[in-house]
């Protein structure tokens, strides 16, 4: 009966012993980031799931965000097989709201084990992020524009992302006649902009006219912004000294008005100061009588 014990003592020890030399055995995998599957619009929120093979339960996952931590939603450790060796499949979920600047953000997921290794895998934030852009569309000068004058209409399609906008100009009476991109550019962020105009003569057949600037972006809608070019009648020669004649008529006018009323106060004036001087001539005189008449 000793013996038996002693026998599956140390039966018991050696499996023991065996299951540690396995799991030392069996490597961490890389931890792999799994993100949307399309892109997520700026504004919206994204789920990322962050998953790996461990030989030990003793881990911890760490989630960053250009170099900053931020929390995770849940982490989930299940037993599982990996070779035919018993293992643990690590599972770590977060959500983050998207934004503009986030084009060139990087996310980051950390596992650390008992062993103070460390394993990280980055992920691109720009990969499932779009930026629709940001439109203006106008004329150059503005309206209303002087008859037979050139008139430019500009449209700018502004920070947008990922760099797969076409844009397009034209007339509503003429759309075949589409615009210029006269620049597409890269800004700091990571985004694009492009600016497209068309130049037009601003004839008497134009005034009320549309024109459309639209974006196309693949599987997304349409983007349209519409403009109204007004044109106005130049004054002519007689028509312009007829109105300075008028303005001047008015001036004078005016003026007169202004002369007549000054007028009329010189001599309020000059009366009530001549009756106040006559006035007090006539109180000095009494008073230099009554002064004769008692001495």
């Amino acid at each position: 009966m000793a013996a038996l014990r002693s026998f599956k003592i140390i039966y018991g020890l050696l499996q023991l012993l065996l299951l540690l030399l396995l799991q030392d055995l069996v490597e961490p995998s890389q931890p792999q980031i799994h993100g949307p599957q399309g892109r997520i619009t700026a504004g919206s929120w994204a789920s990322f799931q962050c998953s790996a093979s461990e030989s030990s339960k003793d881990i911890h996952v760490n989630w960053m965000k250009n170099g900053e931590r931020i929390p995770s939603n849940q982490t989930k450790i299940s037993p599982t097989e990996f070779k035919g060796e018993g293992t643990y499949r690590v599972t770590s979920s977060m959500e983050i709201l998207l934004g503009q600047g986030d084009v060139k953000s990087q996310l980051s997921c950390q596992m650390h084990h008992n062993s103070t290794q460390k394993f990280s895998e980055k992920f691109r934030l720009g990969d499932v992020l779009r930026v629709p852009p940001k439109m203006r569309l106008a004329t150059i000068p503005p309206s209303p524009i002087q008859l037979n004058a050139r008139v430019m209409v500009a449209c700018h399609a502004e920070s947008f992302y990922p760099n797969d906008a076409k844009v397009e100009l034209f007339a509503k009476s003429a759309s075949s006649r589409t615009g210029t991109v006269s620049s597409r550019i890269s800004n700091r962020d990571g985004t694009f902009s492009i600016k497209i105009y068309l130049e037009v003569l601003a004839t008497k057949s134009r005034n009320s006219s549309m024109f459309h600037c639209q974006v196309q972006r693949d599987s997304q809608p349409l983007l349209i912004e519409t403009t109204s070019l007004f044109i106005t009648r130049p004054l002519k020669i007689s028509e312009n000294s007829q109105e300075q004649s008028i303005i001047f008529l008015c001036i004078a006018l005016f003026l007169s008005r202004v002369a007549i009323l000054l007028f009329i106060s010189c001599l309020f004036l000059t009366k009530v100061f001549g009756r106040k001087r006559t006035k007090s001539r006539s109180i000095t005189s009494q008073e230099v009588r009554q002064s004769g008449t008692s001495s």
